[in-house]
């Protein structure tokens, strides 16, 4: 499967350090699911500047973890 950043939701299941939307493609976060990550394995999502937006590290095999952003406080991204 490829990523899939278009329509709702965004479907990201290549690991890589390359902005995955230009700088100037704004969204909105509000919910954010990681699934099959194992004991010690890290994801970080960043927007195309780089800065990190939310990060985890995983607590066991087959972790799986979610957050719910508020929705009047989404995570805005620039990219």
């Amino acid at each position: 499967m490829a990523n899939v950043t278009s329509g709702n939701p965004f479907i990201i299941d290549t690991v890589t350090e390359t902005a995955i939307l230009a700088a100037g493609a704004f969204f909105q976060l509000y919910q954010i699911h990681w699934t099959s990550g194992s004991t010690a394995d890290t994801v970080i999502v960043a927007d195309a500047a780089g800065v990190t937006k939310w990060a985890s590290v995983g607590g066991g095999a087959n972790n799986a973890e979610g957050m719910v952003f508020d929705e009047a406080a989404p995570v805005m991204f620039n990219g």
